[in-house]
């Protein structure tokens, strides 16, 4: 997600019915995205795209769904349909509108304090151009939005709007947030965590995703997000330990190592590597942004390839803390006998039960040789 913090004029107000018909500041209905943050530091590509998809000369509207929390500890959503639009052909400024945004059913009063200089946390998914946004409204109305609204008028000194990073939007969440505000729906490291783990079909994360109550990360949407993103993490480890391989088949600790995943997708393991005196080993990978404790993923297939009579040897390998910067490894030599008690159980079930897949702590495959650093290669100027 990309964020930004928004100060409310009274014409950005106009955007909720109720202060449409009290403040007497025009005809606007929509909230203002500063070209300056929203083009020049979100999204980059989006003018383009909407020129492209355009017809007549006019660039074509991003259609997307709007989630409103607050102001205050307002936790149940209000969900719509809104469009992001260049406020002219110019593109000079971009705004948020469609239509009125009314007080819901179920709070009819919901936005009778917003005031000017209120403030927008506004939370943007998608890559290219935006595919949905989250609001948080923090009132000067309402005590529990104080502190982080003071935190956000800081960051913004004097701006209209402001582009915020996660690092520093999750210290002002830890600072300044009361427990139960749905400004935490944002980032929730834990439940970004449950869902990462849902994704893999861990019925832990499902468990957990469940009782953290997070609807946003509940949708069909999040989680096919969620899976992508797995997959590509899967993918940054394996890049990152593959360089590292090849850097110990040149130092002469390997004979050669082979990337077996990036020629065959199916296959249940991720290298292959001959060992000096000719040994070959196979490699299962697994990767986390977290640390080397955090559970993972492990499938039957693989368990059962690791614990096949007569095959090669299978190493686990664990990468923790991936960062751009790196990473840190940590390696089990053999896991054929956890990999074939795990699966003699699996029989047990019978016929017509097969488990797909397991989550398992790092712990339970025995004892982990020391961690060594991985460190990523820099990037290549260009000439």
């Amino acid at each position: 997600m990309r964020f930004a913090f928004k100060l409310l004029k009274r014409s950005d107000l106009t955007f909720f019915e109720y202060q449409f018909r009290r403040q007497n500041a025009g005809n606007q209905k929509s909230l203002n995205l500063s070209r300056r943050v929203f083009i020049d530091v979100l999204f980059p590509s989006a003018p383009d795209i909407a020129q492209a998809n355009g017809a007549g000369g006019a660039p074509k509207a991003f259609h997307l769904p709007l989630t409103i929390y607050g102001p205050g500890e307002r936790a149940e959503p209000q969900r719509l349909s809104r469009s992001v639009l260049p406020k002219t052909r110019t593109q000079k400024n971009w705004r948020l509108n469609g239509e009125f945004v009314p007080d819901p059913d179920f709070d009819p009063d919901r936005y009778h304090g917003l005031l000017p200089e209120d403030v927008a946390v506004l939370a943007f998914e998608g890559e290219a151009y935006p595919t949905a946004v989250t609001i948080v409204l923090l009132s000067q109305s309402e005590a529990a939005d104080t502190a982080l609204r003071t935190a956000a008028m800081e960051e913004l000194d004097g701006r209209s709007m402001a582009a915020v990073e996660p690092g520093t939007l999750l210290s002002i969440i830890e600072r300044s947030a009361p427990p139960h505000h749905p400004i935490r729906e944002l980032l929730d490291l834990e439940s970004d965590e449950a869902l990462a783990e849902a994704a893999e079909g861990s019925a832990e994360g499902v468990r957990r995703l469940r009782a953290s109550g997070s609807l946003r990360r509940m949708s069909a949407e999040a989680l096919e997000r969620a899976r992508r993103a797995a997959q590509d993490l899967g993918r940054e480890g394996e890049v990152l330990l593959s360089e590292w391989l090849e850097g110990e088949v040149q130092a002469g600790n390997l004979q050669s190592a082979t990337w077996i995943s990036e020629q065959n997708a199916v296959c249940p393991w991720d290298f292959e590597v001959e060992e000096p005196d000719g040994t070959l080993v196979r490699i299962e990978a697994k990767t986390t942004r977290g640390p080397f404790e955090r559970e993972f993923h492990i499938s039957q297939a693989e368990l059962e390839a690791a614990c096949e009579p007569g095959a090669p040897r299978t190493d686990l390998y664990r990468i923790s803390d991936l960062a751009p910067q790196g990473g840190r490894l940590r390696i089990i030599r053999g896991i054929a006998e956890t990999a074939r008690r795990v699966c003699e159980k699996a029989a047990e079930l019978g016929d017509g039960i097969v488990p797909d897949a397991y989550t398992v702590r790092p712990d339970r495959f025995g004892l982990w040789e020391e961690p060594r650093n991985l460190v990523a290669p820099e990037p290549e100027e260009e000439e």
